[in-house]
């Protein structure tokens, strides 16, 4: 029997009255997504009465669009395997993507966490990317006031800016550098300006351009991802090597950077190479305790393997310190890595697992 594909999946998120649901209908006017099922992380009214067109005894809902809308009620492990076994079993057709779209108060990290932690799942489902959405009108305040909405920016791949024909565009910079702040590295873009679906539907482009993409063209100072957050939480490192990683010892670095800091990396994501497939480019992605493995991209390997890590109350020094010592940059003043694994009260004191990333 053929291995199914895996089922490409986008995290649609953002604070209460963003614009999730109104960009996520316009999504689905797209024939490209013919064959994808939302999942709706919310109670009550869904805002997608308008495009359903029968409703089942059940949670399931099918769509002009010919999704199916599954308003997420219980567990999402449980959801998730429901839908698994109905397209096993012919119940429901086959589908090659799921859009869901998140509660507006909530992190996606446990979203994320829900099938990820499950092996069977994390092997028939592949996370694509986080994409937040920021209300223009709102978001300064917003962040001020609620840590969900600061862990929704810090945790996105892409972040598209709403509502911007609401406000002065005297202040828009100034308001991409508050974003920035909390999404270091991430590109922003304005709802206006582009095609929302390409930037699901063309993963591979995505993918690449979340590493090296630091700019835009509304913001005059250049300068709304500088690395540096005034409010003292969410930072990032970035690290670059000429050609590929030892792939043992960069596992061995995220293991124990993940060790220590556990919920507060936000996210790890790379655009890297491993010594042992020179030729293949990988992506390395990871949302705060979880490493996802190594997924090899469609895309020639640029020369440059390239690391990000963004999360809330980083001691930067140590963290290069780590990376230098498992990377084999060792200073005269640094240990190095078997110093760190043979030694407990070592700059971490943490055990390393010493298994390899799986490609």
């Amino acid at each position: 029997m053929t291995k199914p594909a895996p089922i490409k999946i986008t995290i649609l998120t953002g604070f209460l009255g963003a614009g999730k649901t109104t960009i996520l209908n316009e999504i689905l006017q797209d024939n490209r997504f013919s064959n994808t099922m939302v999942i709706i992380n919310e109670f009550g009214d869904v805002g997608l009465d308008h495009l359903m067109v029968e409703n089942t005894e059940t949670d399931m809902l099918v769509m002009q669009s010919g999704c199916i809308c599954c308003s997420i009620r219980g567990d999402l492990v449980t959801t998730f395997e429901k839908i698994l076994r109905d397209i096993d079993n012919n119940r429901i057709k086959p589908i090659d993507h799921i859009i869901i779209e998140t509660t507006g108060i909530a992190s996606p990290g446990p979203i994320i966490g829900s099938f990820l932690s499950h092996p069977y799942l994390h092997m028939r489902f592949n996370l694509s990317q986080i994409i937040t959405i920021a209300d223009a009108t709102a978001i300064t305040d917003t962040l001020k006031a609620h840590e969900e909405a600061q862990l929704q920016l810090g945790m996105a791949d892409q972040i598209i800016i709403s509502k911007t024909d609401l406000v002065d565009l005297d202040n828009l910079p100034e308001m991409l550098n508050d974003i920035g702040r909390y999404a270091p590295g991430t590109p922003l873009h304005i709802k206006q300006d582009i095609e929302i679906s390409d930037l699901i539907f063309n993963e591979r482009k995505t993918k690449h351009d979340q590493i090296t993409d630091h700019s835009h063209r509304h913001s005059d100072s250049g300068d709304h991802q500088h690395h540096q957050n005034a409010h003292g939480e969410i930072d990032s490192l970035s690290f670059s090597q000429e050609g590929a990683y030892n792939q043992q010892q960069l596992w061995n670095f995220l293991d124990i950077l993940r060790s220590e800091y556990g919920a507060n990396i936000l996210r790890i994501k790379g655009i890297v190479s491993f010594a042992d497939a020179p030729e293949k480019t990988y992506a390395i992605h990871a949302v705060q305790h979880l490493l996802f493995p190594a997924k090899a991209l469609d895309i020639k390997f640029s020369g440059q393997s390239e690391l990000v890590i963004i999360g809330k109350a980083l001691n930067k020094g140590k963290i290069q310190g780590l990376y230098r010592a498992f990377l084999g940059q060792i200073r005269h003043d640094e240990p190095d890595q078997a110093a760190i694994e043979d030694n407990p009260l070592s700059l971490l004191g943490a055990s390393i697992n010493t298994g390899k990333i799986k490609c």
